[in-house]
């Protein structure tokens, strides 16, 4: 299920969070692309399974820290 809600806290590499709601997630893989640009309290889309895995998804505000080309 994907959902939403705040990171709690951000191991020291900067490649897994917690995410805390009413509940604590369990440690969620954070992307490449959004490694640094993460705090606590940052508000973040994740999806978390069964087997107590999961990823961020993306911030809520849709930062990232790469640059996004388009070419036409």
């Amino acid at each position: 299920m994907i959902k939403k809600g705040l990171i709690a806290t951000i191991n020291e590499n900067k490649v897994t969070a917690v995410v805390g709601n009413n509940a604590v997630s369990c440690a969620l893989t954070v992307p490449f692309y959004l490694i640094g640009c993460l705090t606590v309290g940052t508000p973040v889309i994740f999806v978390e399974f069964e087997d107590c895995t999961g990823l961020v998804l993306s911030r809520m505000d849709g930062e990232c820290n790469h640059v996004v080309s388009r070419e036409v």
